[in-house]
């Protein structure tokens, strides 16, 4: 039988598949629902605000440096982005964060290095909206 913590995984990994694979109103209503899911796990998960935000805002600041550079090559962001699962496992060691956050930022790292600049904006759009969404259903603390 399936424990609630590896159900909750289950639909971490579901949302990252609908969302990359989806057209444009799929992306969208994932956007509208499905991240609100995932923002409640963190909720009853061990992670902060504080926590989700110093990820985001880490990955944001790649995003920003790939906005600057004129290439669509994002080769030489990738060893950033892939130091995102070793941040979580990090953080999830010293019990920052909880195992839905980091199953979160290994999913999204497995997908982004995988992606082209678009996909890699797209998923900062998800990362987004999902931070948006913690403020209402996460802790500070």
């Amino acid at each position: 039988m399936a424990t609630k913590e590896s159900l909750n995984l289950y639909l971490i990994s579901k949302m990252f598949k609908e969302y990359v694979s989806g057209d444009i109103e799929k992306q969208a209503e994932v956007l509208k629902n499905k991240a609100e899911e995932i923002a409640k796990l963190f909720g009853s998960d061990k992670t902060s605000k504080h926590q989700i935000r110093k990820h985001f805002h880490r990955l944001l600041d790649i995003k920003e440096r790939m906005k600057a550079d004129d290439s669509d090559n994002i080769k030489k962001f990738l060893p950033e982005i892939a130091m995102t699962s070793a941040y979580a496992t990090y953080d999830r060691s010293r019990n920052r964060i909880g195992v839905a956050f980091e199953k979160f930022l290994k999913e999204f790292t497995n997908e982004a290095v995988k992606a082209d600049k678009k996909k890699f904006f797209d998923l900062m759009t998800l990362f987004e909206a999902i931070v948006g969404y913690s403020n209402m259903y996460v802790s500070k603390n």
